[in-house]
């Protein structure tokens, strides 16, 4: 695998919300990735594809989707943990890189 070793669950989350909640492009969600997981060595284009082959379509993409809309915190502690880590999460970034 690209980045060394199996993804994590907490590492899709972190592409979800990353693509979701930023205006960064794809090769600067990698490199905040890799600060994030430092045994990483993904790149622009892993981060891409894992998103648009797997992530794309499942139920954390729209939670967060939901969440941006229209501030719904879906039930379930699957649910209310991706929130949590989209708000902790992009807390740690610059206002200007947010998109929420």
């Amino acid at each position: 695998m690209a980045h060394g070793s199996k993804w994590t669950r907490e590492q899709h989350r972190y592409i979800i919300i990353m693509k979701l909640g930023t205006n960064y492009l794809w090769r600067e969600i990698a490199d905040r990735f890799r600060e994030k997981f430092p045994k990483t060595t993904v790149n622009g284009k892993d981060c891409e594809s894992k998103f648009n082959k797997e992530l794309k379509f499942g139920a954390e993409r729209f939670w967060v989707e939901d969440f941006k809309r229209d501030g719904t915190i879906p039930e379930g502690d699957d649910a209310g943990r991706i929130i949590g880590l989209l708000v902790l999460w992009l807390g740690e970034l610059p206002l200007e890189n947010r998109e929420l």
